[in-house]
């Protein structure tokens, strides 16, 4: 669930997302995500989407092939040379249209239970991108991973470089809720190789995870994101002050990897009941 705050609720701010001058390329792609027992269908929405930018990407720039060779200790302990090649490409997805998503029913026999797969087809604008900067990095620690109903949670970030932080809560409803910046901070700075707690002393509110209504427990994230300059929030709902993991990840891959930095920790949340 959310992250609810005590003493006064939070205001979140309304902003649109970032946009950037840039030389972009528009293609048609699709993507395609099986719904299981571990992927819910918006899980599977999510996937499915992240497909089709990938897709989109590789059409537009390409894929760069990294074939790396290093010694290593095999299994009986003996001197092993490895090799190991990797695919990457650097571009980013900076705008989307005509979003369009379906289902698809597999059998492999006719007497089994179908297979659900949710598809999506898109238009992606594709723009080029330069790789992220190895020296600027962010790191996040939580007080602890396992919280009992209502316990406080607080963080320890640092970057290695100057900049501005967004942090968010990755909920186990599928949704995605702006923790800072907030109605009180509304900026976030943070010092090259400086600790940063939150919530800070002088925050008038506590940050306290709670399960799903009627779980037992549920595992969720806090997700930092550190950027050289100030932006724009992605735009939430004003009904219930968040947005969708797909909205979230569109915003997200709208900031070129250069100018951010990412760090990611998960966490259990028990039910006190």
């Amino acid at each position: 669930m959310f992250f609810r705050p005590t003493l006064i609720a939070l205001m979140l701010l309304f902003l649109s997302p970032p946009s950037f001058a840039l030389d972009a390329t528009w293609v048609e792609v699709e993507g395609k995500a099986e719904i299981t027992g571990n992927l819910t269908p918006e899980k599977a929405k999510v996937k499915a989407l992240n497909q089709a930018r990938s897709r989109a990407i590789e059409q537009v720039v390409g894929i760069e092939v990294s074939d790396e060779a290093y010694f290593g200790r095999s299994g009986e302990g003996s001197l092993k040379l490895f090799r190991e090649t990797k695919a990457i490409t650097w571009g980013r997805v900076v705008e989307e249209k005509d979003l369009r998503y379906s289902t698809e029913n597999v059998k492999v026999k006719p007497e089994d239970s179908p297979i659900i797969f949710i598809k999506v087809r898109l238009r992606a604008r594709v723009a080029k991108d330069n790789p992220p900067d190895p020296n600027f990095k962010v790191s996040l620690k939580l007080n602890r991973h396992n919280f009992n109903e209502g316990a406080p949670l607080k963080m320890d970030i640092r970057s290695t470089q100057d900049g501005y932080l967004s942090v968010f809560n990755l909920a186990a409803n599928d949704r995605v809720y702006v923790i800072y910046p907030n109605g009180y901070r509304q900026e976030l700075a943070i010092a090259k190789n400086v600790g940063l707690e939150l919530p800070k002393a002088d925050d008038p509110f506590s940050i306290r995870p709670a399960p799903l209504e009627g779980h037992e427990m549920d595992v969720e994230a806090v997700k930092v994101i550190a950027t050289r300059s100030k932006l724009d929030l992605p735009r939430v709902d004003e009904k219930n002050g968040s947005l969708s993991m797909a909205d979230f990840y569109r915003w997200l891959l709208s900031i070129p990897a250069a100018e951010r930095a990412e760090a990611t920790e998960e966490y259990r949340v028990h039910s006190s009941k």
